[in-house]
């Protein structure tokens, strides 16, 4: 069924004149060397090598030389040498890339992390992660399902407005849902190359993430996993150099994305525990130093409000670490924290900390045993989101999708029919 989809994307095609051009052009600047498949069809080792061989002159491989495309400065290698592997040469490229993107939108200002707001909602990206998210993950279990496919399909249109945002969350996203993908390789690559393909088309194959991107679609990916932490990296050096520390996106992404980083074996667990400890230590001297401001200042109150829902934010992410770590009694310790919070105004002012705390909460009580005092935890998570942000948004249908599992997991395949019944209707009309 899936691949019927692909074909309706349109990614199922034979090489085209640019592309071949863009390749060519890749291989004059000696990133690219090897055999590739470009749009699902493989270019052979012997047509690439010919290919090849015409676009090298022979004196560039008998000593040291430089090559340029589209700004990247590239070593060709010396005599006796060999070449880097392709993986570490497209990673090198990606990283100047990533290094010129992350400077580009900062630069111009397209990017603003140096206050503490971060309007989530707003972000185009968020949703559509966390529906590609959802997608991934339902896919996964089944292959046949035609929401899924509609869920999938909806989030391969919203791209193009995703793109167009660019917001800090595009790169990280885009790069964890391939990853996410990869259980259905052909789902994984389209992806990629949709991106990288969309990408080119909306900003010109000079842009900076149009190169990425490109290097990226090279690589393929299987090998994603591979160069995300080094990529990653990279571009969090550049947010980490370019924000305030208590920034919200700066403090709930960076940790959350080194979180990811080690369930794609990427990053160890005790680094993952430093960035996380790194980022509630920031934002807690971020108040340490407004505790000198002289009260009665409005609007130093209105900052240090917001230091604490950013603080109360860092602590609940790190919270659902513990849970994937299956520590969730250190998780319900930081839980019941939080709701101290919460109870004495945080849930009115910022409903959406609130709708992640009912859902961290009903996780970690599925995690201790207690699934029946986690149902109402669910049902909450589900009605606010639904209530406040309406069935189109993407995290209204992950409450959904939770609360149905949870109910099958307690046998209540009566409430979970009906709830699915109504995703189903919901959705129809989305």
């Amino acid at each position: 069924m899936y691949k019927g989809r692909l074909k309706a994307w349109g990614l199922l095609k034979n090489l085209k004149s640019k592309d071949a051009d863009q390749i060519m052009g890749l291989a004059k600047s000696g990133v690219a060397t090897g055999p590739l498949v470009i749009r699902g069809r493989s270019m052979g080792s012997k047509k690439w090598q010919k290919r090849l061989n015409r676009v090298t002159a022979p004196d560039e491989l008998t000593g040291a030389a430089m090559g340029r495309h589209n700004g990247i400065v590239v070593a060709l290698p010396l005599p006796g040498h060999l070449a880097a592997p392709d993986t570490l040469r497209l990673t090198e490229a990606g990283l100047i890339a990533i290094r010129d993107f992350a400077t580009l939108q900062f630069n111009t200002q397209a990017w603003d992390l140096s206050g503490l707001p971060y309007d989530f909602d707003s972000d185009k990206t968020d949703n559509w992660s966390t529906g590609i998210m959802l997608a991934a993950q339902n896919l996964v279990k089944d292959r046949t399902s035609a929401n899924n496919f509609a869920i999938l399909n909806k989030c391969f249109d919203q791209y193009a407005a995703v793109v167009e945002q660019a917001s800090p969350m595009l790169i990280p996203s885009t790069l964890n849902n391939v990853i996410r993908l990869l259980p259905v390789p052909e789902i994984a690559q389209s992806l990629l190359s949709y991106a990288a393909n969309l990408i080119s088309i909306r900003l010109g194959e000079d842009h900076p993430l149009s190169r990425l991107l490109s290097q990226l679609h090279i690589l393929g990916a299987a090998q994603v996993p591979l160069v995300a932490r080094t990529i990653l990296s990279a571009y969090f050096d550049i947010i980490v150099s370019n924000s305030h520390p208590a920034n919200r996106w700066r403090s709930s992404v960076y940790p959350h994305y080194a979180k990811l980083m080690q369930t794609w074996g990427a990053m160890p667990g005790e680094v993952v525990t430093t960035v996380f400890h790194k980022t509630i230590h920031g934002i807690e001297q971020s108040l340490a130093d407004e505790a000198l401001v002289p009260p009665g200042d409005a609007e130093a109150s209105e900052h240090r409000e917001q230091l604490l829902r950013h603080l109360q934010e860092a602590k609940m992410y790190f919270a659902l670490y513990l849970i994937d770590t299956k520590r969730f009694l250190e998780a319900d310790t930081i839980a019941e924290e939080m709701s101290e919070w919460l109870r004495s105004g945080g849930a009115a002012r910022y409903p959406e900390q609130y709708e992640q705390w009912l859902r961290t909460k009903a996780r970690i009580l599925v995690g201790l045993d207690r699934p029946d005092e986690a149902t109402p935890y669910f049902v909450q998570t589900y009605e606010a989101r639904r209530d406040r942000l309406g069935y189109a948004n993407h995290r209204t249908t992950r409450a959904i999708s939770e609360l149905e599992e949870h109910y099958r997991s307690l046998n209540d395949d009566e409430a979970a029919e009906k709830l699915h019944r109504e995703f189903e209707e919901s959705y129809e009309d989305v």
